[in-house]
This record gives C-alpha cells, structure tokens and sequence, in this order.
C-alpha cells in the first residue's frame, strides 16, 4: 500500500481518506489546510499520473466525491473508486504510471510526466 503523510502542527488536523485504484487499496492522508489544488497534485502524483490529469473519486455507489479539504473521510473497507479522465491508456501503461507513483512518493521524488 502507498501512502502520502502531512506533517501534523499545532490546530491542524490530518485526515485520511481511502482510495481503490487498480484493485490496489491506497490511502492519502492530508492537512485540512491544504488548498484543493495541492490535494488534487497529490492524489494525481498517488495515482501514477501527471500534474494538472483529471482524477475523478467515486463512492461504492458510483456518486462522485468531490476532492476538497472538507471531503469526508472512508474507511479501509469503503475505499472511493478512482476513474481518470487524462487520456486512455492501456492497462499496463496504468500499473507502470501508479507503481512509479508508489515509488516517488516513498521516496521524496518526483515522478516524471510520461
């Protein structure tokens, strides 16, 4: 499992939410201060794809969950569904891009657009 942690500072909370890309469950864990745009860099760079790529979310029941600091939370088990709108790629391309999405952010690195 990936993950991408903000450090906790005095007032700010963190939450976590749960995402299901690939059949793989991540999660993401973020400061409720953060803008939108960083939420949504950092859930693209999760996923395995570039900067600025359209990530939709979308709960077990297919409604979609808008991706702002004030989304609600999930669970392990009730992980959000991930559907990316950026182009169509082949499955292969997408377990390549998510895989070196895992691999950038254990590392600190960043994933280079393809």
């Amino acid at each position: 499992m990936g993950s991408a942690v903000a450090k906790e500072d005095e007032g700010q909370k963190n939450k976590t939410i749960f995402i299901k890309l690939l059949n793989h469950v991540q999660w993401l864990t973020f400061s409720t201060k953060i803008s939108t745009e960083d939420l949504n860099d950092r859930l693209t760079a999760l996923c395995g794809q570039p900067r600025g790529a359209t990530i939709l979310l979308k709960d077990r029941y297919g409604a979609q969950v808008v991706v702002s600091p004030a989304m609600r939370t999930n669970t392990l088990h009730d992980a959000f569904i991930v559907e990316m709108q950026a182009d169509r790629l082949s499955v292969s391309a997408l377990r390549k891009r998510a895989k070196q999405g895992r691999q950038g952010m254990r590392t600190g690195k960043k994933v280079p657009d393809t």
